[in-house]
């Protein structure tokens, strides 16, 4: 109650006495002099009413209470009693076993009782409030590996969302151990993590669980659970290349002038040899003079280098002036090998920085550095590097972190240490983290403040420690390898490799025909019905094969895309394949030309073989043959040429580790070759693929394509769709019509809605992908619309854009299925 309500109720209860006394009497208890003024009026029983209001009291929930005529104030304080429900046999009794007057503290009454416990003890309990039946709002971030997210079919037909990672196995540990109930809600990718956390106090989740750093500014507005996952901050670089060589580099060791000098001191010397021995020496004598001093300048370099010469001088002065030449020639070869081995040691060290010291000593400028906007490592640059100046390159995203660097955009960023590692060791294997780790910190689960169950989730937490439980899922997920392991080589071998020193050999011939003979460089052969006919190397990491097969007519190009560190000699690694189909119109050059296939998979650890399909193969042995010969393109790609890649280069050479994917018309023939040869590979993914070939649409286009082109005749692939021709053949190639022998195989399809043609395939993929939930075949489907949910440019039409940001999205999810070796 306010203080305003006791006094009008003090005064309610004091003219209900008042009133009740004058019942007998006929004056009214509320009568008043009356006046024109109401300030005049004035109450007949006031005096009595004063006397009335100060013997009133009352009992509130707040003690007892009273008034008197000298104060507006009650007279006593306000006064709490605390009763402990007590059974007896009578029932409840409600006992005072505390009281609070304003003026003190909680005291024992002047009849003390003792607080009855449940279960009948005196001794206070040391309970907790528990998370047991707790149905928990938990917001999740997703972050490769913490927390990854995909859309999976289920034997019934449903599409459920399905979380994988450090995060949701450590949350299904905690479920377990405390049983609590679960539901699960994504933080939006478009807030940084000091918005996400915040949403803890606004209600939007009841905790969040992710890779998030406990900070001192984050206390205190949230508090934050026992640790989850010990982290510190780290650089991760580019791994630049060795490779190139500077035909001068031999000349380093010393500066132009002391060349010079030393040059001149060698002619000089050959000059006074000459006038001293040319008398007394028989090899000087019966010479021309110029012959002479040749020869005198060819014995003063001889000693100078330590070489030596055909003949010795003969005379005292030639001989003193030999010992100076042996002393100069300890002093400058000695100087050499030393400054050259430096040289060369300098060379070797791959990183523009060494550690978190050479950012702080402004070795690489600020706006070289990535920083990404909102994390615990923002905040640690600007309190450790920049003085709180935001002079760094920001970045919003994780992906955008990874393809900044990459691109060169950046030479640096930070990064928590888990999350480096898994990307370096299993999905950007041209990444490396470099330095020392430094800011050690933690990851907890947020909740908010003085959050009532805190202590029953810590020590859920704790228990799963102790137990080894949580070692486990960080085992199981970052301490996998599948790129190859470059620090063997990178960090403790001191062998100089030949590469290394090529510059020094002023021989340029020698120097390529190493690089020809180099032994990481893979070697191709013919088998399997394939003839070789050239290789060529395109870039560091790009080949294209040319061969030959009876089964296709002409020369056939093929682009292999190696790891960075593909490892020729055998004995460490096998590493799985995805083989990429171009569309219509297109040849094998298209992913690595109109696409930005070496980009997007280069730094993972695939190898990435982009084979011709011809521009309108569609993937199938034709029907009708053309002018040209053979069109048998199944039976080249799945008989011929995926035995002689696993032939000729370090594969895992079976289901387990192969993925096909292909745009458009590539699309269809990934489709079909995963159901016709769905005991070849675990994974297939569609971008903008022909789903449907008996929709009329689609037959009209693929008539229009095979219209007497490249000497091939009306009809090819397929022949005509409707009887009395090839309409079978038709039905025979359907995606839809074979779709349940896609069973076992890993689906993605990829589409959109941003032109009159994907619109039409759009189509043809709801149809496939309905077909598939009939079957109760898993898969996850991406309809992107006009493009926005992707991003990477893309507008939802058929293009490059959409076909490059459907492979980025989809390489991740195929990754982790593939085997490695």
């Amino acid at each position: 109650m306010t203080p305003i309500f006791f006094r009008e109720w003090a005064l309610i209860k004091s003219l209900e006495e008042l009133c009740s006394s004058k019942i007998n009497n006929s004056s009214s208890c509320l009568s008043f002099d009356q006046s024109q003024f109401c300030f005049n009026f004035r109450f007949h029983q006031y005096d009595l009413l004063l006397s009335i209001l100060a013997k009133t009291k009352f009992l509130d929930v707040s003690g007892s209470l009273e008034f008197t005529k000298n104060t507006t104030d009650r007279v006593n304080d306000s006064y709490y009693t605390l009763k402990n429900v007590q059974p007896s046999v009578n029932g409840l009794n409600f006992v005072s076993v505390l009281n609070f007057i304003d003026s003190g503290n909680w005291r024992a009454p002047v009849t003390e009782s003792v607080i009855i416990w449940p279960g009948y003890s005196l001794r206070a309990p040391v309970d907790r409030a528990i998370l047991r039946g707790v149905n928990l709002l938990v917001g999740i971030i997703q972050a490769t590996p913490f927390t990854m997210v995909r859309n999976v079919t289920d034997d019934n037909g449903y599409t459920t969302i399905q979380y994988t990672g450090y995060i949701p196995d450590l949350i299904q540990l905690l479920v377990d151990q405390i049983g609590f109930n679960v539901t699960f809600i994504v933080a939006p990718s478009n807030q940084s993590y000091a918005q996400i956390i915040q949403s803890v106090n606004k209600g939007t989740y009841d905790i969040v669980v992710g890779d998030v750093t406990v900070t001192a500014s984050r206390r205190k507005t949230l508090d934050f659970s026992s640790a989850i996952f010990d982290n510190s901050l780290c650089l991760m670089i580019r791994k630049t290349s060795d490779e190139s060589a500077d035909l001068l580099a031999f000349l380093r060791p010393f500066s132009r002038k002391l060349w010079m000098l030393a040059l001149c001191t060698c002619i000089y010397a050959g000059i006074l040899i000459c006038l001293i021995e040319r008398a007394d020496n028989e090899h000087l004598q019966n010479r021309p003079i110029i012959s002479q001093l040749i020869l005198s300048i060819w014995y003063c370099f001889g000693n100078i280098v330590g070489y030596g010469v055909e003949f010795n001088a003969t005379t005292a002065a030639g001989r003193f002036l030999t010992v100076g030449l042996y002393i100069l020639s300890l002093i400058l070869v000695a100087s050499y090998t030393a400054n050259l081995a430096s040289d060369l040691t300098i060379a070797k060290t791959q990183f523009v920085i060494s550690g978190i010291d050479d950012i702080k000593n402004g070795e690489i400028p600020m706006n070289r550095i990535g920083i990404r906007v909102g994390t615990a490592s923002e905040d640690f640059f600007k309190t450790e590097i920049t003085g709180g100046a935001q002079n760094y390159y920001p970045l919003k995203t994780r992906q955008q972190l990874y393809d900044s660097l990459l691109s060169g955009v950046i030479d640096v960023t930070l990064s928590d240490s888990g999350i480096a590692e898994y990307a370096v060791n299993s999905i950007y294997c041209n990444l490396t983290i470099v330095g020392n780790y430094f800011d050690t910190t933690a990851f907890a689960i947020v909740t908010p403040k003085q959050w009532l169950y805190a202590q029953d989730l810590d020590v859920g937490i704790l228990s799963l420690k102790e137990s080894g439980k949580i070692d486990n899922i960080r085992q199981k997920w970052f301490q996998a390898q599948h790129c190859p392991d470059s620090t063997a080589t990178t960090t403790t071998t001191t062998a100089i490799e030949i590469k290394a020193i090529s510059g020094h050999n002023i021989k340029n011939h020698l120097s390529q025909f190493i690089n020809y003979a180099r032994s990481d460089t893979p070697k191709f052969v013919s088998h399997y019905g394939l003839t070789m006919r050239s290789s060529v190397r395109l870039n560091d990491q790009l080949y294209e094969i040319v061969v030959s097969s009876e089964e296709v007519p002409g020369e056939q190009k093929i682009r292999i895309l190696f790891p960075h560190g593909y490892d020729v000699s055998g004995n460490n690694h096998r590493y799985p394949v995805l083989y990429l189909l171009h569309g219509s119109f297109g040849g094998a050059a298209d992913w690595t030309t109109l696409g930005e296939a070496q980009a997007i998979c280069g730094n993972t650890s695939l190898i990435t073989v982009m084979p011709n399909g011809d521009p309108f193969g569609f993937y199938t042995n034709w029907v009708i043959l053309g002018n040209d010969g053979p069109q048998n393109w199944r039976t080249y790609h799945m008989e011929q040429l995926v035995p002689w890649i696993d032939y000729n280069l370090r594969t895992v050479a079976k289901k387990e580790g192969r993925a096909i994917a292909g745009l458009s018309m590539g699309g269809f023939g990934a489709i079909r070759y995963a159901e016709q040869y769905s005991d070849n590979f675990i994974y297939m993914a569609g971008f903008s693929g022909v789903a449907d070939l008996l929709d009329k649409r689609v037959q009209q286009v693929i008539l229009d394509l095979t219209t007497i082109d490249y000497g091939k005749p009306l009809l090819g692939p397929f022949g005509y769709p409707s009887e009395p021709l090839n309409s079978s053949e038709w039905f025979a190639q359907d995606p839809i019509t074979h779709a349940e022998s896609l069973r076992g195989v890993a689906i993605a399809q990829y589409t959109g809605n941003g032109d009159d043609f994907e619109k039409i395939l759009c189509d043809t993929n709801y149809r496939l992908r309905d077909m598939l939930i009939s079957f109760k075949i898993p898969l996850y489907f991406n309809d992107y619309g006009s493009g926005q949910s992707i991003g990477y440019g893309c507008n939802g039409g058929h293009n490059w854009p959409c076909w490059n940001a459907a492979l980025i999205d989809v390489l991740p999810r195929m990754m982790m299925i593939l085997q490695k070796d």
